[in-house]
């Protein structure tokens, strides 16, 4: 999000190239504003024609560059910056003191819970288990298997 931040903060259309993470969104993101394109890992991987197009498609369509600059311009005129928020509610908290409406549940909680451990330890237990289970199966499956094989056929006495 920090490159997209800087380029919408500055009103620079963008090219986004997702890989991995928030990266998939903020490209939809930018393709829902108009203010950028948006090129698949996977077409990089076939050609460069489509790195190609996208760059003649942004330094050619203006469109893009109006977009970005107002949306740049729209950030920049937020009807509170950040600075006056944190101003705000640093005086408000030492206007009203403690209040438990500001409070985070998540102080609160205990490790076991902050970390969902009493999901997760069952969760593996569970997979462990799953996972004997399958391997205990597959041996005897391959143990029958392998027996029959390599069992000699009884021959007739006459």
């Amino acid at each position: 999000m920090n490159s997209v931040t800087e380029a919408t903060g500055r009103g620079v259309p963008l090219i986004c190239i997702p890989l991995f993470a928030e990266q998939k969104r903020n490209a939809v993101m930018v393709k829902y504003r108009k203010v950028g394109l948006e090129i698949r890992k996977e077409d990089l991987i076939e050609g460069k024609e489509k790195l190609v197009d996208a760059i003649k498609t942004i330094l050619n369509d203006n469109s893009y560059s109006k977009n970005a600059k107002r949306l740049s311009a729209m950030i920049k005129a937020k009807p509170m910056k950040p600075e006056d928020r944190l101003l705000k509610y640093t005086e408000f908290a030492a206007k009203f003191g403690y209040d438990n409406n500001l409070d985070m549940y998540g102080r609160h909680l205990n490790t076991i819970q902050y970390y969902c451990l009493d999901i997760i330890i069952p969760a593996i237990g569970m997979a462990l288990i799953l996972f004997y289970i399958v391997i205990y199966i597959v041996k005897k499956v391959a143990t029958k298997v392998l027996s029959l094989f390599n069992s000699k056929p009884k021959s007739k006495k006459e």
